[in-house]
């Protein structure tokens, strides 16, 4: 008995039959894979939330210890708790400070930014404790909820004790879940709008189903893979990458939008806290940390060769009796002035290289290394300089109308 011949109508439906099945399978292929592609984006977002919040934190809790333990080495050294509560209790009022302590070399509280200061003289007993009085540098230490930054205070070489700041880390949470939920929602939306694209294409053009899956897989998964490599590069330090561009109106074109926002908004966020981290708050010179970076960075290049370096420091005489006589805001302006003698110095002697900073309190620095010249010698540039210091730090000053004049340099 002989087979009937398969029609032309059944071998088309046939064909069809294994299109749409191919097509249901590939759909159900990209479908899953961009379901994995969302859900390695969310986490990226995640981790990156966190650890941009978190390193946000504490550099600003840094920035702002170092700039409170600046700030109480005079009323320390005095003993004038008054100021010393002042000053503590102005940093207690900042949002998300949990708590401020001020303590001694042994680690006994001195204040603690209260009214009646009921823990004055007690030991410090929590278990960063023993650390952080020990260290001899800024500590920064995440504990359960807490960020704990600390930073000694110092007079000169002198250590007088050193001031904590418990910062909550509360608000970085709320911010990471506020910004995770969005995230979520528009991950979600666009997942929900696309899958009822694609079923209607499946429904309405089988033809038309691979091109369908190219479409989304152009609209959909690549955007979200690149902004996830652009996450971790983000989270890497690397705020240089390809800045997405998007005419779509839908919830991930807001993303890709949001998302270059937002990457700008921390690359001016890490600029920000980096000049305030290098610079002094006062005169606009390099800071201490500056300096040391300057300096290593120095002695590297010059290791191996012949070229040598040049370290000038300089110490104000009678500062503390402008202080004392006249007040803070003319100590201010006797720093501002010397500070810009001093860069008006070297600048005058051509020595562009050099780094100008101040080393704390009345104390300034300066790194000269020899231009690169024919006989030049570092060591001649910075008897020059010294001499041209000596005699333009020596001469009057004009304060609130008066001329004051400070000893010899």
């Amino acid at each position: 008995m002989k087979h009937r011949p398969i029609s032309l109508q059944s071998r088309f439906q046939i064909v069809i039959l294994s299109g749409l099945a191919l097509v249901l399978l590939m759909m159900a292929g990209l479908w899953l894979r961009e379901q994995r592609s969302q859900q390695e984006a969310l986490a990226i977002a995640q981790e990156n939330t966190h650890a941009l919040l978190a390193e946000q934190m504490r550099i600003r809790g840094e920035a702002q210890v170092r700039q409170l333990a600046d700030a109480l080495s005079n009323p320390l050294y005095y003993f004038d708790l008054d100021a010393v509560g002042t000053l503590a209790r102005s940093i207690l009022r900042t949002p998300d400070v949990d708590y401020v302590l001020v303590y001694d070399r042994q680690g006994r509280i001195l204040h603690d930014g209260s009214g009646d200061i009921a823990a004055f003289g007690q030991p410090m007993d929590d278990p960063l404790a023993a650390e952080v009085v020990a260290a001899s540098g800024p500590q920064a230490r995440f504990y359960g909820q807490l960020l704990d930054v600390s930073h000694p205070i110092t007079v000169g070489d002198e250590r007088l004790g050193g001031v904590r700041i418990g910062y909550s880390m509360a608000a970085v949470a709320r911010a990471e879940e506020a910004a995770l939920t969005s995230l979520r929602d528009q991950f979600n939306a666009v997942s929900q709008r696309s899958m009822t694209w694609l079923l209607l294409m499946f429904v309405a053009l089988i033809a038309l189903a691979l091109v369908g899956a190219v479409v989304v897989h152009r609209l959909l998964v690549r955007p979200i893979r690149t902004l996830g490599m652009l996450a971790r590069r983000i989270e890497a330090g690397d705020f240089t990458g390809p800045v997405l561009e998007s005419r779509r109106s839908d919830e991930l074109g807001d993303l890709i939008r949001t998302f270059g926002r937002m990457r700008d908004s921390v690359a001016r966020h890490d600029r920000d806290i980096r000049r305030v981290a290098y610079t002094d708050a006062l005169t606009g010179l390099a800071n201490r940390l500056a300096f040391r970076e300057a300096l290593e960075q120095r002695l590297h290049e010059t290791q191996g060769t012949s070229s040598q370096l040049a370290l000038l420091f300089i110490d104000l005489d009678d500062f503390k009796r402008v202080n004392d006589t006249l007040g803070h805001e003319a100590g201010d302006d006797v720093l501002l002035q010397m500070a810009s003698r001093i860069e008006q110095e070297v600048d005058a002697l051509g020595l562009g290289n050099a780094v100008v900073a101040r080393f704390g309190g009345d104390e300034f620095v300066v790194l000269l290394q020899a231009p690169e010249e024919e006989g030049a010698s570092v060591r001649d540039h910075a008897t020059r300089l010294a001499e041209a210091l000596v005699a333009r730090l020596a001469q009057p000053l004009l304060l609130h109308g008066r001329q004051v004049l400070l000893g010899k340099v």
